[in-house]
């Protein structure tokens, strides 16, 4: 080979290299996207009206988390129960006034899919005090992914 030949034949190979590079970059970001569908579509999943009605007053909050994965978003709230699905809360009045009105801590839990938003209200022993759903909400995909990949914080 001379050394035109042997220039020609090393451009060859470098072509085939990035090539073979493109190939791998374009399976491999495939290969996030699938991920990407089946954690938010499996977690989604869980977030339904009949595992909405599966909780109980009373359950466990780690029953809770296993029916309906982690929450989107964990508040502590200074509120009351007065019945299944009713949770109020003020904030336009001084605490300790309304913890003199009966008004406890509570960790306030919700989960949001397009279907149904679910508001879980755990009291100070762990368990479930009282529950509402409504609407689901659209949530954009990279919130969707995050939210299903790391669960909130504990206030």
């Amino acid at each position: 080979m001379n050394s035109s030949q042997l220039n020609n034949h090393r451009r060859g190979n470098g072509y085939q290299y990035w090539i073979a590079l493109l190939v791998m970059a374009i399976l491999t970001g495939a290969a996030c996207v699938w991920s990407f569908i089946r954690i938010v579509d499996s977690r989604e999943s869980k977030i339904s009206l009949s595992n909405f009605q599966s909780i109980e007053v009373g359950m466990d909050e780690a029953i809770v988390t296993k029916i309906l994965g982690h929450p989107d978003r964990r508040k502590m709230r200074l509120g009351y129960v007065r019945d299944d699905g009713t949770f109020g809360t003020n904030a336009h009045v001084a605490p300790a006034k309304l913890r003199s009105q009966g008004y406890k801590n509570y960790e306030q839990l919700q989960w949001t899919s397009p279907e149904i938003t679910i508001v879980v209200v755990i009291n100070s022993h762990g368990s479930v005090a009282t529950s509402y759903s409504k609407n689901g909400q659209s949530i954009d995909p990279l919130s969707r992914f995050v939210r299903a990949v790391i669960p909130p914080k504990k206030q």
